[in-house]
């Protein structure tokens, strides 16, 4: 006779509401919805990305199901997100950036080899576990891209541009703070370096506790952007005068990163230089970063385990 032991998990489930289209209606655009029952698009996306991929990096999908007009997503519940660490004000030394940089580059790496564009990273879209384990989530505005993946690293800007342009993209994307200046200038076709300077931004804030470019509206990140990156210029970035959005703006030099982060050392200021990279075709890649020295010099990026986040457990508690 055999006997069977019940195991329980603790999860957490994210509840997406059904939306019915009606004709007539405004708030939603039909195109938007699959079905009578309308479930958005952008639940789709990030069911379809949860799905496909399976990395500790990343928020997988455990169960969905439907249940009184709601779409319920399991996953695997989390303790708090970056942004929390980030505003607790808790110390981070280089070994504890590392490791958290180091799992959101891998995660980023992960998505972007499945041809996944995230497009919304930001410090609240990275959740962290019990065991200090990063994990990139919220993919409802994520994109598969259109060109081989041995097109991704080459700086053939006509060859990228050809075949992005086969799918024009939507530049309202990414939280505004985190957002780069080819979406801000209104690029229809852009890559995954957009993703990377969203890393950039984020690593900026792990580096002082606060954000790096926090506008307070379009016009006013652009100018955050150029204070301290730079103008746009067809010598500094080739073709940022052709995009939609862009105007004339009072010229500013690039200003050594070394002035902002005062306390940071030459590895870590070159890899933020190149994942802040004005031009998205000079930008590093999330593989590319990976291997920077940064990640390789002392202090190594330490264990998970040993992050320093005993304060969130205590709260959940």
């Amino acid at each position: 006779m055999h006997s069977f032991t019940k195991f329980y998990r603790t999860v957490a489930i994210k509840k997406v509401k059904n939306i019915e289209y009606k004709k007539g209606e405004t708030n939603v655009k039909e195109h938007q919805l699959v079905g009578v029952l309308g479930i958005h698009f952008t639940t789709l996306r990030e069911l379809k990305v949860m799905s496909e991929l399976n990395h500790e990096n990343l928020m997988g999908l455990i169960a969905v199901y439907v249940k009184e007009g709601f779409i319920n997503i399991v996953m695997d519940i989390m303790l708090s997100d970056l942004k929390k660490v980030i505003d607790s004000k808790i110390r981070l030394n280089e070994a504890h950036v590392k490791c958290i940089m180091k799992q959101i580059l891998t995660g980023l790496y992960v998505l972007h080899e499945s041809l996944f564009a995230h497009r919304d990273l930001s410090p609240a879209n990275i959740f962290i576990d019990e065991n200090g384990v990063c994990k990139i989530a919220d993919f409802g505005l994520s994109r598969r891209t259109v060109y081989p993946p041995t097109y991704r690293e080459s700086k053939n800007m006509k060859i990228l541009e050809a075949n992005a342009s086969r799918e024009r993209l939507t530049f309202k994307v990414v939280t505004l703070w985190y957002r780069s200046p080819e979406l801000l200038l209104g690029a229809e076709c852009y890559h995954f370096s957009c993703d990377l300077w969203s890393v950039g931004c984020i690593f900026a804030e792990l580096l002082t506790g606060k954000p790096l470019f926090p506008g307070s509206n379009e016009i006013d990140q652009l100018g955050k952007i150029y204070h301290l990156m730079g103008t746009p210029s067809e010598t500094l970035w080739p073709g940022a005068t052709k995009l939609p959005l862009y105007t004339p703006y009072t010229f500013s030099t690039p200003k050594e990163l070394s002035t902002i982060f005062p306390h940071a050392n030459k590895t870590s200021l070159d890899l933020l230089s190149k994942l802040l990279a004005l031009d998205p075709h000079e930008r590093i890649t999330a593989q590319q970063a990976l291997e920077h020295e940064y990640f390789k010099e002392s202090p190594l990026a330490c264990k998970s385990t040993d992050l320093p986040f005993d304060f969130i457990k205590k709260s959940a508690d």
